[in-house]
């Protein structure tokens, strides 16, 4: 069915008000709904599966993961407790991500916190803690991850806000930093 523009198919749907015209403008107009939607009780989580088409193209599948996530555990634990927690967190949701064939996976910025204490835990972008997750849940699952978290510079001790590269073998392919962190309420930055 070809459509001419917005306009001219919104008029259509609303002369035939057919259930048909309703899902193609709604489709038009949000997008295409989910293919599926999976939801894991024991993750507090769901996982929407969404299909974008090109015509007139050869296709290759692609699939992308962006994962928004929340801390799940307790704020009066030690700090280390709470990094342990959201390390299994992420590992769980790259699991997850395994599991659905997922070629490339894109963490939330700063995904192991920005502001104290946590930022004495940041770490080495090629080799700490974070890196270590993500870098063995890329190789078992043959994905590429993007990983940003707060790098600590090892001879200039600055921190950096960095996006972290992990290829589909969990080796460090590149990085790209920010000097400057999100500050969390008013949508600004700290310099």
């Amino acid at each position: 069915m070809q459509v001419e523009s917005v306009d001219s198919f919104i008029d259509d749907a609303l002369q035939s008000q057919s259930v048909e015209s309703a899902a193609k403008l709604a489709g038009i107009i949000y997008g295409q709904r989910p293919e599926e939607v999976l939801h894991s009780d024991d993750l507090n989580c769901e996982l929407r599966i969404h299909r974008f088409q090109r015509s007139n193209a050869s296709t290759r599948l692609v699939r992308i993961a962006g994962i928004q996530m929340r801390y799940p555990g307790d704020t009066a634990t030690s700090v280390q407790q709470q990094l342990h927690t959201v390390h299994e967190r992420v590992h769980n949701l790259l699991e997850i991500c395994g599991q659905a064939k997922v070629n490339i996976v894109c963490l939330q910025e700063t995904w192991r916190k920005e502001k104290e204490p946590w930022t004495e835990f940041a770490e080495c972008a090629e080799s700490g803690p974070s890196f270590q997750v993500v870098s063995k849940q890329a190789a078992k699952h043959q994905m590429v991850i993007v990983s940003p978290i707060l790098e600590r510079d090892t001879e200039s001790k600055v921190i950096w806000n960095t996006a972290v590269v992990v290829d589909e073998n969990g080796k460090f392919l590149g990085k790209s930093r920010k000097n400057h962190i999100p500050r969390v309420g008013d949508f600004n930055e700290v310099n």
